[in-house]
């Protein structure tokens, strides 16, 4: 039974994280109504990035080469944007993942608290059509960085959308959101890859089956599905969704 529940927890992350809809608060939601626990929940939806992490990669093999490799001053300034937007995510989304792993949440409250962060989301949605975008593909200064790092970092919440608060603050700083999206995308390679790492040997997740099938669902999904929400995610508004599916997870805990 928990691989067909893994598995159908990898094809939604590998559909739901290419929009602004919080792929681990739906994750999670889905985990709790099956009957885990909230903790367990958070640890499954972060490790289930991996596979998606890996369909980023792929899909932007070429920014991905010059982050590793850079060549030119533009290659550099992404390098230096990887690497402090890395160091505050983690700075400030350790202590948030082990202050919420440290709380006991029952059914309800679980419910009650996803529903919340999705309605943050759905708000931050509807903020973010007022921001007009003064920088076309410049470079990304170091408050960029701090900035865009730092709300990563709050993204380690369940129902907090990763890309839909990052490219939120690329917005506030003035950037495209056809450029912000790649940037918020590239960002999180090393922060999911830091993440399943500690899953992989704190947690042992690299020596259970589930794990590994619930990633690999989540890869060639999110494959095969990247280009077209990407293209989906520029053109429709999610607010309205996130606002409904917090309601809905707030709802479900009265019955």
């Amino acid at each position: 039974m928990d691989l067909i529940i893994y598995a159908i927890a990898g094809f939604l992350q590998g559909i739901v994280e290419w929009i602004p809809l919080s792929s681990q608060g739906v994750v999670s939601y889905f985990l709790v109504n099956m009957g885990y626990e909230f903790s367990k929940a958070i640890d499954v939806s972060l490790f289930l990035h991996a596979g998606t992490m890996l369909a980023v990669i792929s899909y932007f093999k070429k920014d991905v080469k010059k982050m590793v490799y850079p060549k030119n001053p533009q290659d550099f300034n992404l390098l230096r944007f990887i690497l402090i937007s890395v160091f505050f995510s983690l700075l400030i989304g350790s202590p948030v993942y082990f202050i919420l792993k440290s709380y006991s949440f029952d059914f309800s409250s679980a419910n009650i608290f996803i529903g919340a962060m999705l309605f943050i989301t759905g708000g931050l949605q509807m903020i973010r059509k007022k921001f007009s975008a003064k920088k076309i593909d410049s470079k990304v200064s170091v408050a960029d960085s701090i900035i865009s790092g730092s709300s990563q970092g709050f993204s380690v919440i369940p129902g907090i959308s990763r890309s839909g608060i990052t490219i939120f603050a690329f917005l506030l700083r003035g950037f495209t959101p056809e450029y912000s999206m790649k940037l918020s995308f590239l960002m999180s390679v090393p922060v999911v890859l830091a993440e399943s790492v500690y899953l992989a040997i704190f947690e042992g997740f690299a020596f259970r089956i589930e794990y590994l099938i619930g990633g690999a669902v989540a890869f060639f999904v999110g494959r095969m599905t990247i280009g077209l929400f990407l293209k989906i995610a520029k053109k429709i508004d999610f607010s309205v969704f996130c606002i409904l599916l917090g309601a809905l997870s707030i709802v479900s805990t009265m019955f």
